[in-house]
């Protein structure tokens, strides 16, 4: 259990440095594309123990997972294991701002910090406003940063599918949340194997997947050029909407995959292998693994995805080539389809 949480961490300090170097840093994002030698790692949060604390280095975080920044230079990230989502200064300092530590449902339209949330997993800030996807709970939760308040905006809470007005729509292990640039939320429903689509109207529907797991070595496996809603889709894992819509999300089936505005699914990254590609590889090519986490560099085609299995940050780019920015190898090149993971980890 600890190795696992340390795994979770160390790929979290490192998507979120990434993210403040080359997303939010201006310098960064006029310096040369190769990261590996212009920019260092560095932890702004937590010291790889579980627990509470109050200064960004002295906190003892509980299974980090995502990430948001304001334009203040705030940095809000979801503790999983202990059920809140916090802040992170400018200064240093750490606060919670959703959540008390009691994983449920209670307190919806109170106070957010003395609300339950239930093993949070993906947020997203529209405004002054946060959006979570409460994994636990199968319900999407709003935190209101002007006033405090936390509510329940979609699900009922009972683990199951159904579209509809909000309120009585239902998810089952929502995992990652994005918005476009219209205000809609996008929600990767893992344990439905669907991508959700929450309308600034209050309507919950689907916009890929039929609700069944593919079946590997078909070629329902890799779906690539089809509708979305008949794709099979395992199990999606996360989910970022570039400024034109196309909504890209990664699954458990080694893919990252991409919705265009016709509605139809298309493979960005991934032969449906689990591996590490070679750097310049032909990404739709390669053998890889689940994309756990995508961002996308603004004003460039980029897309930058981490991933748990090989333990590294890797770069899109806009002639479909992949390359490692973060990381290196963990055994020898010629067994890379292998699976790196020590047992019991």
């Amino acid at each position: 259990m600890r190795t696992k949480f340390f795994k979770g961490f160390l790929i979290f300090s490192l998507m979120l440095q990434l993210f403040i170097n080359v997303f939010a840093n201006p310098v960064a994002q006029a310096a040369s594309l190769d990261i590996r030698d212009n920019y260092t790692i560095s932890t702004v949060a937590g010291t790889g123990v579980a627990g509470n604390g109050e200064k960004g280095l002295d906190l003892y975080m509980a299974g980090p997972q995502g990430i948001a920044l304001d334009s203040a230079g705030n940095i809000y990230f979801a503790e999983f294991s202990s059920h809140r989502v916090r802040k992170l200064a400018p200064n240093g300092q750490v606060t919670t701002v959703a959540g008390n530590s009691i994983p449920g449902s209670d307190g919806m339209g109170g106070a957010a910090t003395a609300g339950q949330l239930y093993s949070p997993r993906g947020i997203v800030l529209l405004g002054h406003k946060l959006y979570i996807a409460d994994q636990g709970s199968n319900t999407i939760k709003m935190v209101d940063l002007d006033t405090g308040i936390l509510t329940k905006i979609a699900g009922t809470g009972t683990a199951g599918f159904a579209d509809g007005p909000a309120a009585n729509a239902q998810f089952n292990s929502p995992y990652a949340i994005d918005a476009d640039t219209n205000g809609n939320l996008y929600i990767a429903d893992y344990s439905n194997y669907r991508i959700r689509k929450i309308d600034k109207n209050g309507n919950v529907t689907t916009v890929a997947g039929n609700g069944t797991q593919p079946a590997q070595g078909t070629a329902d496996w890799v779906p690539n050029n089809i509708d979305a809603l008949s794709a099979k889709l395992l199990s999606p894992v996360s989910i970022k909407i570039d400024k034109v819509g196309n909504i890209y999300f990664g699954t458990n089936a080694n893919l990252l995959q991409k919705v265009d505005a016709s509605g139809k699914i298309w493979n960005v990254i991934g032969n449906g292998s689990l591996g590490d590609p070679n750097n310049g590889a032909t990404a739709a090519s390669v053998a890889f693994a689940p994309p756990m986490g995508l961002d996308i560099k603004p004003g460039t085609n980029e897309i930058y995805i981490t991933t748990t299995f090989s333990r590294k940050i890797y770069r899109l780019d806009a002639a479909g080539k992949i390359n490692t920015v973060v990381g290196r190898e963990l055994i020898h090149p010629s067994i890379r389809t292998m699976d790196l993971r020590r047992p019991g980890t």
